[in-house]
């Protein structure tokens, strides 16, 4: 039997868990290293008020998973009150198989990062039937590292959202991992057939913020591999793929290059490209929030489709000098068709016309 302590434990020293009440005893008396000693699921720690059904982690700390499981079996995990969350060595679901069944949930996230608050996956594979990881609030900060691996079956890996001045400062790191997104009965690799129903984003970033993507990471979408609607992507030694089509989207840009027939929507209402950077609007859907500075950078960056109809990378914006969007790439940053051996570039970008649209390319070799 488990007896709680009578003093506040030391918060440097690691201590093992078996059951949820223990985790929670432990976190109430001070500890901030919990180490796994089995799976286990994480049920909802709070009854009522807006977290009611959610398991809420408000403090600092540290879960050494420990080579085991732990399934979320509540609504979702809330990182709240500026706390540092790092889960290392082991594997997180927020469903009982980490491949999603049919009946899956879109709408919601499997975890969301308040303002201030941080999480961090340190050779963590997380699977989930909805959407990853939202950053939810100003300066919330997402690391994923060390050969860690985000598999979503929602629309979003990662994902922001827009809401007016309150969300800036967001940072996303990811570095020698995966974060993969639109995967349709637990299935994550490249399906060329044209879905309807099938969307799916690695990253989304539409606030005021950092991506960086480095070391061999790969990131890949059903729909888009990275939006930056706002902010700024530096990419680098990686890749990044689009990995379906789907032909609802074919509304937004044109084969000639010309203006795209319809404004851009929210979310991965844009173009089937691996990179979409900017926006577009007519004027008239009050799409306005998009209105920002983007730049996107990519070095020695291999930029993938498995479709003729997918697109490399679509940038536009609507000639605002305060929201000019600029894509700048070295010569060692290439497309990758299927079929083909041979990596080139000089076809790499898809722009529709805009004044203050500008692209660079250079040569780190010469």
């Amino acid at each position: 039997m488990y007896i709680v302590p009578e003093m506040l434990l030391n918060a440097n020293e690691w201590y093992e868990a078996d059951t949820q009440r223990k985790i929670q005893d432990l976190m109430d008396y001070g500890a901030r290293n919990i180490r796994l000693v089995n799976d286990l699921n994480l049920t909802a720690n709070v009854d009522d008020g807006d977290y009611a059904g959610y398991t809420v982690i408000d403090r600092d700390l540290q879960f050494g998973l420990n080579g085991h499981t732990m399934s979320i079996v509540s609504k979702g995990v809330k990182i709240v009150n500026n706390a540092d969350v790092l889960f290392q060595n082991g594997t997180l679901l927020t469903d009982s198989t980490p491949k999603p069944t049919a009946d899956m949930v879109y709408g919601d996230y499997a975890v969301s990062v308040g303002e201030f608050c941080t999480l961090s996956l340190e050779t963590v594979k997380m699977y989930t039937n909805r959407s990853a990881v939202f950053m939810d609030g100003k300066a919330a900060t997402l690391n994923v590292t060390a050969d860690s691996e985000i598999r979503a079956g929602g629309y979003y890996g990662v994902g922001t959202n827009v809401n007016g001045t309150t969300d800036f400062g967001v940072m996303i790191t990811v570095k020698y991992s995966k974060i993969v997104a639109g995967m349709k009965n637990g299935i994550c690799d490249s399906n060329p057939q044209d879905d309807a129903s099938r969307y799916g984003v690695a990253v989304l970033l539409n606030v005021p913020g950092t991506l960086k993507v480095e070391k061999s990471s790969y990131l890949a979408g059903y729909t888009q591999g990275v939006i930056v609607r706002d902010g700024i992507a530096i990419m680098e030694n990686s890749t990044v793929e689009v990995l379906g089509t789907n032909a609802t989207l074919g509304q937004y840009v044109t084969a000639d290059a010309g203006s795209p027939h319809a404004a851009w929507g929210k979310g991965y209402n844009v173009p089937n490209a691996a990179i979409v950077i900017g926006t577009y609007h007519t004027g008239t859907e009050g799409n306005y929030l998009y209105q920002a500075h983007t730049e996107a950078v990519l070095r020695n960056v291999t930029v993938k489709k498995n479709n003729a109809a997918s697109a490399y990378v679509v940038m536009h914006n609507d000639g605002e000098a305060s929201s000019a969007a600029t894509l700048t790439f070295d010569t060692l940053t290439a497309m990758k068709t299927p079929g083909k051996d041979d990596y080139k570039t000089g076809e790499l970008v898809t722009t529709c016309p805009a004044d203050q649209s500008k692209l660079e390319i250079w040569d780190e070799r010469a």
